[in-house]
């Protein structure tokens, strides 16, 4: 295990720090939807720092269904309705979510598991993620409207960093990935993701107890005195 590895698993803890921790405070929240998906963050980061680390090739497998699985279903479907259920009250039913977190592995796995559209993949991820590029857009407004500027900004850069990593992620390469220190894209990728998640947490937090905030009524009216 040389230096490279051990900041790309840096990183990968990073996540795994995010996605469990996190995604059990959702969880605990209610937002089932929202704290299962950051679990699966959280596990698939921890699965691919084994592997980095002790070179287990079963975690190194695991780790790829559970990125197909965000990729695919996780992030643009199970994290765009789990944002929703705040911003809208959209809450989907106990069977649909079970459904869409249970189901959702047998196509990551068949998605990685036919070499022929390998060569596809990476932009047929890359568009399934621009739902919630957009969705996140959305909610970078709604924050900015209740007056949390920082974390509306927050969002946008984290929607920006994202969209970069998609774009990393097989479709353009890092020169020198292979080898680069820093610049490769499994370092960058995790604490890119770790801390982007991380934000969406607290911007939720922050949109949250906005929209709790009980409207005052307005005052009575001053009667007029006699005179």
């Amino acid at each position: 295990m040389d230096l490279r590895d051990i900041l790309i698993a840096s990183g990968m803890l990073a996540l795994v720090v995010t996605g469990l921790g996190l995604g059990y405070r959702f969880w605990r929240q209610g937002n089932i939807l929202l704290g299962a998906e950051w679990a699966i963050l959280g596990f698939s980061a921890f699965n691919f720092a084994l592997w980095v680390t002790f070179g287990f090739q079963l975690s190194f497998e695991i780790s790829m269904v559970c990125d197909a699985f965000s990729r695919s279903i996780g992030i643009p479907v199970v994290a765009t309705l789990g944002l929703a259920k705040l911003t809208h009250g959209l809450d989907v039913s106990k069977t649909t979510k079970w459904l869409l977190l249970v189901g959702g592995f047998p196509l990551a796995y068949a998605l990685l598991a036919y070499p022929l559209i390998q060569p596809v993949l990476p932009y047929a991820f890359f568009a399934c993620g621009i739902v919630a590029n957009i969705f996140l857009v959305y909610f970078a407004v709604r924050l900015a409207r209740v007056g949390e500027q920082a974390h509306a900004f927050g969002i946008m850069l984290v929607n920006v960093s994202f969209v970069i990593m998609a774009l990393l992620e097989g479709i353009i390469a890092i020169p020198g990935d292979e080898t680069n220190l820093i610049l490769n894209f499994f370092f960058l990728a995790g604490w890119v993701w770790a801390l982007g998640f991380a934000e969406i947490y607290f911007a939720y937090q922050a949109l949250a107890r906005h929209l709790a905030r009980p409207v005052s009524p307005p005052p009575p009216p001053v009667a007029a005195s006699s005179q």
